[in-house]
């Protein structure tokens, strides 16, 4: 498990590989969420259910949002950009670990990571807390923005929730549909600075593997 936070090109620009071949990974900012109750959410907006997201606590702010990526070649010649991370940064601070999120639930394996679903072929980050009064309020129309308001805006995108004033920040999961790992990126002193959706496409390394 090391080896594989070892080799994460999560925010790491230059030489790297995607199915063993060598690439350049490029870091780019998408955009900056708000995130006023200190609930951050992650993963397939579309889904229109709250509990369907991951909530990692976080201070209450706005934080920047960056994607790692590369560019590859499609099997009929045209090159493409292809997304290996998505972060959403805490702190200005040099990381200097990558593991799972703590988590208060007794029952959770520590050594374990959280794992988000994608079938929409996207992942967001927003205000947790936002997305859950929402949901409450008119669950149809939540999902009608999600699955027609934005599904036409090129990707990655920026905009606000309906009626509310946190935004959501989102953009293609890598290759498209799956399960991604979520982990934390720690300061020395152990404090999480950033947070990493791993498409689980590239790496630092042409061999890195999970366990």
């Amino acid at each position: 498990m090391n080896e594989y936070f070892a080799a994460s090109p999560a925010l790491r620009a230059g030489p790297g590989y995607a199915a063993g071949q060598a690439v350049t990974l490029t870091v780019a900012t998408i955009g900056t969420v708000s995130v006023p109750s200190g609930s951050l959410g992650i993963g397939d907006p579309g889904y229109a259910n709250p509990d369907a997201l991951l909530q990692v606590p976080v201070a209450a702010g706005t934080y920047p949002v960056r994607v790692t990526r590369f560019d590859r070649t499609r099997n009929n010649g045209m090159p493409w950009t292809c997304n290996a991370t998505l972060s959403v940064v805490l702190a200005d601070v040099p990381e200097q670990r990558r593991g799972p999120l703590p988590t208060a639930d007794p029952s959770a394996n520590p050594s374990e990571m959280d794992i988000v679903g994608v079938d929409g072929g996207e992942v967001a980050v927003l205000d947790w807390a936002a997305y859950h009064r929402l949901w409450e309020e008119d669950e149809e129309r939540l999902e009608s923005f999600f699955l027609d308001d934005v599904s036409g805006l090129p990707r990655p995108w920026d905009t606000l929730l309906p009626g509310r004033p946190e935004n959501v920040v989102a953009d293609q999961s890598g290759y498209g549909d799956g399960g991604y790992p979520v982990y934390g990126g720690f300061a020395a002193d152990g404090r999480v600075v950033a947070v990493h959706v791993d498409f689980n496409n590239a790496a630092l390394t042409p061999n890195r593997y999970r366990e």
